[in-house]
């Protein structure tokens, strides 16, 4: 069966036993419905790249092992970039289908996908406490090398009157992509404080929404997928 969905978040690359590097990608189909396609393997997503706010068709072969409602096991050779939304849908699609916490997307809806406007208090770049070895900065499949991030990015934010607030970790690959390509350019000098201040700019420009999902092992942890700028513009 053949599906099409708003891009809305690409989840940074992860190591995965079975395809070596792969990707998971968020989005809403255009029957309104909150979908995670899963796994792409980094390798066949360079071969046939798309972006956050651009439409894809692909055929989906069924529920698959994740138990997720809105998660979906697809034919990776079968997906198909198509034309990028216009930004009165995105602000559209935004309204019609943001839910009034994170408390009530996990109590009410019992989804594990969803969007929320956040009050943020903080964000912050926290160093990953990993061995200085080539092993955990660099991931090789077939001729990909990859670059993982040497820190997380975490939010402190409310999503509602009385909230509790909420700090969470940002898995957004706009993110990575936006450290690599600095890395690539500035050989590791000041990359980190880079991403830093394009984060403070980028959360200037507009009041961004944020596309949350549970982590697959822990069904109770939400990640930030993907932080969206209804105007439609990308963290670089």
């Amino acid at each position: 069966m053949k599906e099409k969905m708003l891009v809305l978040g690409i989840a940074e690359p992860y190591v995965s036993t079975k395809y070596e590097i792969a990707v998971c990608v968020a989005g809403i189909t255009i029957h309104g419905e909150f979908r995670r396609i899963y796994s792409i393997p980094l390798r066949d997503y360079y071969r046939n790249p798309f972006k956050k706010f651009q439409y894809i068709q692909y055929d989906v072969l069924g529920k698959g092992s994740d138990f997720r409602p809105e998660s979906r096991k697809i034919d990776v050779r079968s997906i198909e970039p198509l034309q990028f939304s216009s930004v009165s849908s995105i602000a559209q699609k935004i309204q019609e289908t943001k839910s009034f916490s994170l408390e009530y997307l996990h109590e009410r809806t019992r989804r594990s996908l969803g969007i929320v406007q956040p009050r943020i208090e903080d964000f912050q770049i926290e160093y990953r406490d990993y061995p200085r070895t080539a092993k955990y900065s660099r991931l090789r499949t077939g001729r990909t090398t990859m670059n993982i991030l040497p820190f997380w990015v975490r939010f402190d934010f409310c999503c509602r009157a009385r909230c509790p607030h909420h700090w969470v970790m940002c898995e957004d690959m706009e993110i990575g992509n936006y450290y690599r390509r600095l890395l690539n350019r500035m050989h590791g000098r000041e990359t980190p404080r880079k991403v830093e201040k394009r984060m403070k700019d980028f959360l200037d420009e507009t009041t961004p929404y944020f596309l949350m999902g549970t982590h697959r092992r822990y069904k109770n942890v939400w990640l930030i997928i993907s932080i969206i700028n209804p105007q439609g513009k990308h963290f670089y």
